[in-house]
């Protein structure tokens, strides 16, 4: 039987969807909201030239990897979207949301079906050109909430399938949330960025009956307010014991509110998500409340008065998804982003 491993890029999902905007703030750990991209959520990961060596985490704890340098020969763009929309969804009747994969250096699309529960959410399946991969015991992706230096366990099966070979594995998932501290890249200092460690070990039987194993470690970097990883990392591990290494780092380019992120205060915004009706806790600052898509486009702005410590903001007119909020007022910047599903 073929040992066929899986790219380590079909794991990356991300995270994200939305959380108000609080750089300044301690991360508490993150939550369904923080880590689940909403359908419609595109972005594009950078290949990094060379992948940072792993290191002890050291209180105060500064990533330092503004010298890290992306590339768009081997990145990849991600969308996340609705299984109607993908052919072959019907192999996956539990899927609520797909992410679709694409190679900067190839015309071929990766689509991973994925489950959304209340507490955790699991990969069901792939489909690509050259394989496809049905999942008999889900693989655990998310657990939450994920607070600090907790560890959520998992096990999987699943089978693949290619035009030479049909194969099965099993393995287990480790999730755990490592630490809070600076990510500093090329294109900004980040503060109480949370780093979460996924690591998949993976069993195949071989042809004398003994179990191969092949771990996968992935590293994840999330900034509040940004929906997506600022930095990805991979290690795979083989059975003969060699390791390659991989690193993405996000295009700054391509979503919305990144700067802001560095430079706005936190603005409250609640229930988030939310069905439509959004209470935004201005403290009476007075300013214009733009609101704009995942996609960069603006949606609409409207007047904020400041005249009570609260204002109330009606999205049900929207469709679901992420919106980023910014309010301007005179030498002030609050910022959020907002889940709306109706």
């Amino acid at each position: 039987m073929a040992h066929t491993i899986p790219h380590p890029t079909k794991y990356i999902l991300l995270l994200i969807g939305a959380t108000t905007i609080a750089p300044q703030l301690l991360a508490q750990g993150l939550g369904q909201q923080d880590l689940l991209p909403p359908i419609g959520s595109t972005w594009h990961m950078r290949a990094l030239q060379t992948v940072p060596t792993e290191e002890l985490p050291v209180e105060p704890i500064v990533w330092s990897y503004s010298q890290l340098v992306g590339n768009d020969v081997f990145g990849a763009s991600y969308a996340v979207v609705s299984p109607q929309q993908v052919p072959g969804s019907s192999a996956f009747p539990d899927a609520d949301r797909v992410l679709r994969t694409m190679p900067d250096n190839e015309p071929s699309r990766t689509h991973t079906f994925y489950n959304v529960q209340s507490d955790q959410c699991v990969e069901l399946g792939s489909t690509s050109s050259l394989q496809s991969t049905t999942f008999t015991q889900p693989g655990l992706v998310y657990a939450y909430p994920l607070g600090q230096d907790q560890v959520i366990n998992g096990n999987f099966c699943y089978t693949t399938t290619s035009s030479s070979s049909i194969t099965d594995y099993c393995g287990t998932t480790r999730i755990s949330l490592d630490a809070t501290g600076t990510l500093e890249l090329s294109f900004g200092t980040f503060q109480n960025v949370q780093l979460v460690t996924t690591r998949r070990a993976t069993l195949l039987m071989n042809v004398e009956g003994e179990e191969d194993s092949t771990i996968l470690v992935l590293k994840d970097w999330y900034a509040q307010g940004i929906p997506y990883p600022l930095l990805h990392t991979s290690a795979l591990t083989l059975p003969d014991g060699s390791t390659t290494r991989l690193g993405q780092v996000l295009d700054p380019t391509s979503v919305v509110g990144i700067d802001e992120v560095r430079t706005a205060s936190v603005l409250a915004a609640y229930p988030n998500p939310s069905s439509g009706v959004v209470v935004l806790n201005t403290d009476g600052l007075a300013g214009t409340l733009s609101i704009t898509g995942v996609d960069g486009r603006l949606v609409r702005t409207e007047r904020i008065a400041g005249s009570q410590p609260t204002t109330s903001l009606d999205l049900t007119d929207l469709p679901d998804g992420a919106y980023h909020l910014a309010l301007r007022g005179v030498g002030t910047l609050r910022a959020a982003v907002v889940v709306v599903a109706h």
